[in-house]
């Protein structure tokens, strides 16, 4: 993950062992944090943005292929 400008770095998943690759990231529009999103359903926070679960735990027809948030947020 890398950030220009006046964007903000909270982390990356880069010293995680990931059971699938990254597809997508998402900013959280109410807190400036953001989100990444895993093929497998895996779901990433970083910063202040929330987290209320993942889905690779269910058993997923297709590959997730990205993410995206709400005006209020991923809830």
């Amino acid at each position: 993950m890398f950030s220009f400008g006046d964007a903000r770095f909270f982390g990356s998943a880069s010293s995680l062992r990931l059971n699938a690759p990254i597809v997508g990231t998402a900013s959280d529009p109410l807190d400036g944090g953001y989100w990444l999103v895993a093929s497998d359903g895996g779901v990433f926070a970083f910063g202040h943005a929330p987290f209320y679960g993942a889905a690779t735990e269910l058993l997923l027809s297709t590959r997730i292929v990205g993410i995206a948030a709400t005006i209020i947020g991923s809830s």
